[in-house]
């Protein structure tokens, strides 16, 4: 006797809980049936990643990778909306002088 087992996962932006700073991420497991969801604690503007995927793939050519053309823009656009946070550009600190003494002596030698 075969027996059959099922396993699926999706990802989603959950508008009901739409904040100002985003869309929050959750993903639903269904194993033979039985689901449950989670939060991805991630939060995406809808609207600033959907034309960072256009922009991107429009000037590759709709090529990932710049090689392999792209079968499945859906399932890009899903991937590329999860992944979002892992590439913000984070501000660097910008180093500050190193000395803040005013009072320098040039005449002195180090």
């Amino acid at each position: 006797m075969k027996t059959t087992q099922t396993f699926s996962i999706l990802f989603w932006a959950n508008k009901a809980k739409s904040t100002s700073d985003g869309l929050p991420l959750f993903a639903r497991i269904t194993i033979d049936g039985k689901r449950a969801e989670i939060s991805l604690k991630r939060k995406v503007d809808p609207e600033i990643e959907a034309n960072k995927f256009f922009n991107h793939y429009q000037a590759n050519g709709w090529k990932i990778a710049g090689k392999t053309p792209m079968e499945d823009w859906q399932a890009s656009a899903n991937k590329w909306m999860l992944n979002a946070q892992n590439f913000e550009t984070k501000a660097k600190a910008k180093p500050g002088p190193t000395n803040l003494n005013k009072n320098k002596k040039y005449d002195i030698p180090l």
